[in-house]
């Protein structure tokens, strides 16, 4: 009976481990999310500011649209939390872990590449943003 206990409590703590262990960022994929990430930044901007109704349209809405005709940009995201931050005609965008609990990548469309790699930074960082599109682009 002692055996079958000890037994079971190791199935149990390797299940444990697998489920609660969120395993290493592949840095590959990340760089491949920053290049899509560029992609969909200037879908979004695009709507923000050529689209008559974005104005009344919700974030997940500008998201939608954005990915939609898109498939390429749309799936690298399915598993990623992706959030809207827009001020008049700019914005940034922040991909996060599926759960919401870190921040990976995050970018304003205004600059040339991805302003901010989050996955690279010591520890979690919260999935919150850290860019201001104010102080970072230039208003037109």
């Amino acid at each position: 009976m002692g055996k079958h206990r000890f037994g079971t409590f190791l199935v149990l703590l390797v299940i444990s481990g697998c489920v609660f262990s969120q395993g290493p960022i592949d840095s590959k994929e990340m760089y491949v999310k920053s290049a899509q990430l560029k992609k969909l930044s200037g879908r979004v901007a695009s709507i923000i500011r050529y689209d008559n109704t974005s104005s009344t349209m919700t974030d997940e809405a500008v998201l939608n649209a954005a990915m939609a005709g898109a498939p390429s940009v749309s799936n690298s995201f399915q598993d990623f939390k992706v959030r809207l931050n827009r001020k008049i005609n700019h914005t940034v965008l922040l991909v996060c872990s599926a759960d919401g609990s870190q921040a990976l990548l995050e970018d304003a469309e205004c600059t040339g590449m991805v302003d901010a790699h989050h996955w690279r930074t010591a520890g979690k960082m919260p999935c919150e943003f850290t860019i201001q599109a104010a102080t970072v682009c230039v208003a037109p």
